[in-house]
């Protein structure tokens, strides 16, 4: 066989090299390998009749002065013990590999063999004849042999070529010799995949490798040549090894750690909370900035911590629950439910860690206690994992006086008469949820007081400290004529009203001035003080949206049918924004003080091109200074809504949203897509498709859900053509979006029909909802998120779906005008 023939012409040449080196017992060796290979073969008469008592002079004066005699002397045993290394079961293997003519009995297979069956066979053999596993004559070549039927029967087109001819001629061969100014060249990767075999032998470097050998080349060109292949192959390594080395010298430690360490061993704590931590010896001459901002880290490591711990701890209570539920062991589900969460959090485990910082605010809605008719009883939702809170079975009272000291008072289970010298304290039912250390939830809110006196404001700050729990919580307390959050209203239409024409105004009012809930009554009325309106005409808005907010024009709209109105501004950047703010809520100011304190102003402020965080932060500095002005001691309810109309605001989306749930004393509580000047800010034309902003219109509604926002589709300037705004509509609601934005009054009806759920999906939330609290075992009105995975009309039902059918019918009351 040609392999073989070539494999014997190497060992031939091998003996007569180590028979010049003197090295009589590696050319005997080579010789016979040679013979074994190629019976036929020619080897020299001077290595065939040497029987190695050569005398010593001879051997030395032969042999080249570069080469070691110790390790020539070295590596006689070694070759020897090599050379008996296997077995004769091994040597006939290798024979009748070698000797085997056909591909599929060469693998031991059938000729309608799957391809996984002959990478079976091929991993089998291809152990069993690797070089480094078997040692026998001709093992190299058998497992070279292997590998190449293996290439030539899992490639279809040789191997329908191999059918039909019966020969591997026009395959890629085994080992290939070529002729070169008296240089053969060896390839011993050309016969198949090397990569396939060192994910079994755990090659080496991933790239071939080429064996040369010349007749009359020196051994000491050899070895520079060997050793500049290996300096090559070593570099990447030691790139990488000096990059890691050289990085770690510019890297500094960490200021603190919360583990004392040889290095960290000077403990510490920080000043509000006592919060351990330790620093290096050198930290009072290293360290000269502010303190705070190291307080400050270690707290947000502590959060870290505890919240990882709780998590974990949860997740495995939440396994075992569910596996007892899916095994209906009522045994385990008890002991389940009682399974320890150490890191849960209670006053112990806070350690006065949750701030408003951390989970914003929690959303209130209020209703009237049943048993106190002054009681203000409010239900509320986690703002760090939007999952409605239950009510709690243990509730903690929380006395406030004048709103900023609180002390813990666990021994009272209802609201108390207070003193007249305390009569401007207020008591609060808290509850602490279940989520997370760092999601502290207030359940419920009990004002057990005057109720004129509890300012019904957004973004409260209420601060409470004690010996086992400092916290702070954000309060969205509902107004008397609308008591739903700001988050649970009805965004389907958002109609945008030139700001300087008072007639459309006027129309628009008394299309709202109704106690019916009709189609045709848009939820959100924008007075636009912006695009809508000229520059000339600027004044003249501010001055016409002050005087209707004084007349109260939208009255029945906003306390009847709990629909709101929004004040669009300039954007802040133009200059003009806080003239806007000035006059508008300047004069509804002065008449809330007129009249008894109702606020008669704007219930959202929309803020056009919003760039950063710092254009809704100047507006609310702007809000606060005229309140503080007017010597306002109660803070009207006020939103914010943000506007996105360019590509740089939609990227900023998530510092905007992050930063202004932790900063923002007025709740963001909407973004507005603005598709024309996003598109301008791209340089690409505004076509009726909007497939050029589809991506723009996904990460934001996107985003939105992820902050708890309500988000607003893209406004349509086709006043003609309704079917095109009704798909328009219809696609938007499908991207999952609240609503969309108006300009013109016959786009209310098709917008309110295309984002509200029709009456079929009504009643089917409706029927999920009562089925989920039936299988939790709770009443319709608290939460039914607690009921695991049931099946319903043939479906399977999970959270998920639950929180969908909630959702749902929460639409659907706010529809009908019920809270």
């Amino acid at each position: 066989m040609e392999a073989n023939r070539d494999a014997a012409q190497l060992c031939r040449d091998r003996a007569v090299k180590h028979f010049k080196e003197g090295n009589i017992a590696e050319a005997i060796r080579f010789a016979k390998k040679a013979q074994n290979l190629d019976p036929n073969i020619e080897i020299p008469e001077c290595i065939t009749s040497s029987n190695g008592d050569v005398p010593l002079r001879r051997r030395r004066r032969s042999s080249p002065s570069n080469v070691n005699p110790s390790q020539r002397d070295v590596s006689r045993p070694r070759d020897k013990s090599e050379e008996k290394n296997f077995t004769k079961a091994q040597v006939e293997s290798v024979r009748r590999i070698m000797a085997c003519k056909d591909l599929y009995s060469l693998l031991g297979v059938k000729k309608d063999a799957s391809e996984d069956d002959i990478k079976r066979a091929y991993k089998s053999l291809a152990r069993k004849f690797h070089p480094d596993k078997n040692k026998a004559p001709g093992a190299t070549e058998a497992f070279k042999k292997i590998g190449s039927a293996f290439n030539v029967l899992v490639d279809p087109v040789k191997r329908r070529r191999y059918d039909q001819f019966g020969t591997i001629e026009q395959t890629s061969p085994a080992v290939t010799r070529q002729h070169h100014g008296g240089v053969y060249t060896f390839d011993a990767n050309g016969a198949f995949d090397a990569d396939f075999i060192n994910m079994f032998f755990g090659g080496g470097f991933p790239f071939s490798q080429n064996v040369r050998y010349t007749r009359h080349a020196q051994r000491h060109e050899s070895n520079q040549e060997n050793n500049y292949f290996a300096y090559i192959q070593i570099l990447p390594l030691l790139i990488l090894f000096g990059l890691s080395f050289f990085s770690n010298l510019f890297v500094k430690d960490p200021v603190f750690s919360l583990q004392r360490t040889s290095k960290y061993n000077v403990q510490r704590y920080t000043y509000k909370h006592e919060l351990p931590y330790f620093v290096k010896e050198t930290f009072s001459q290293e360290h000269d900035g502010p303190l705070q901002n190291i307080e400050n880290q270690v707290i947000e490591q502590h959060i870290y911590v505890l919240r990882d711990k709780c998590f974990r701890e949860r997740a495995q209570k939440e396994t075992l629950l569910y596996r007892a539920r899916y095994n209906r062991d009522a045994a385990a589900y008890d002991r389940a439910k009682k399974f320890p969460t150490p890191s849960s959090p209670h006053p112990q485990s806070l350690y006065g860690l949750c701030t408003f910082q951390i989970f914003s605010h929690v959303i209130i809605s209020s209703a009237p206690h049943s048993s106190h008719p002054s009681v203000l009883e409010c239900t509320g939702q986690c703002a760090c994992c939007r999952i409605a809170v239950p009510h709690a079975s243990s509730p903690v009272y929380v006395r406030l006086p004048h709103l900023f000291v609180a002390q813990l008072k666990r021994d009272s289970r209802e609201p108390q008469a207070l003193p007249l010298a305390e009569k401007k304290n207020y008591w609060f039912r808290s509850a602490l949820s279940s989520c997370s250390p760092v999601c502290l939830c207030v359940a419920q809110a009990v004002v057990a007081s005057e109720r004129s006196l509890f300012p019904p404001q957004i973004g409260m700050s209420l601060r409470l400290s004690s010996s086992l729990l400092r916290t702070s919580v954000s309060l969205l307390v509902a107004r008397k004529a609308s008591g739903v959050a700001a988050s649970e209203r009805l965004w389907r239409s958002f109609l945008y009203v030139p700001g300087d024409q008072e007639r459309k105004i006027n129309k628009i009012s008394n299309l709202c001035n109704t106690t019916q809930i009709t189609p045709s009554i848009p939820d959100i009325v924008v007075l636009d003080c912006e695009d809508a309106v000229s520059a000339e005409n600027k004044a003249l808005a501010r001055r016409t949206i002050a005087t209707s907010m004084q007349a109260r024009s939208f009255q029945n709209y906003r306390d009847t049918l709990q629909r709101c109105v929004s004040l669009r501004i300039n954007a802040p950047s133009t200059g003009l924004a806080a003239d806007d703010l000035h006059v508008v809520l300047s004069a509804s100011v002065e008449t809330m003080k007129q009249n008894g304190g109702e606020w008669p102003g704007p219930d959202y402020i929309s803020v056009p091109k919003t760039e950063s965080i710092g254009d809704l932060q100047w507006v609310e500095a702007q809000v606060m200074k005229i309140f503080r002005k007017h010597s306002v001691s109660r803070i009207p309810q006020l939103a914010l809504i943000g506007m996105i109309e360019s590509p740089s605001s939609l990227m900023n989306m998530r510092v905007l949203c992050t930063a202004a749930l932790r900063t923002l004393t007025l709740p963001l509580v909407a973004m507005v897509f603005g598709s024309d000047d996003y598109c301008a800010g791209l340089g690409v034309p505004h076509t009726s498709s909007h497939q050029e902003a589809l991506f723009a219109r996904q990460y934001m509604v996107t985003m939105c859900r992820a902050y708890g926002l309500a988000a607003l589709d893209l406004v349509e300037t086709n006043l003609t053509d309704m079917e095109m705004f009704r798909q328009s509509c219809d696609f938007g609601a499908g991207l999952g979006y609240d609503g969309k934005q108006l300009i013109h009054p016959r786009q209310i009806e098709p917008a309110n029909e295309a984002f509200a759920p029709s009456q079929e999906r009504i009643e089917w939330a409706k029927a999920v909802v009562e089925a989920a609290s039936a299988q939790a075992g709770s009443s319709v009105d608290i939460s039914a998120l607690t009921a695991g995975a049931f099946a319903f009309r043939g479906h399977m039902i999970d959270r998920s779906t639950v929180r969908q059918a909630e959702h749902v019918v929460a639409l659907a009351k706010l529809m009908s005008g019920r809270c």
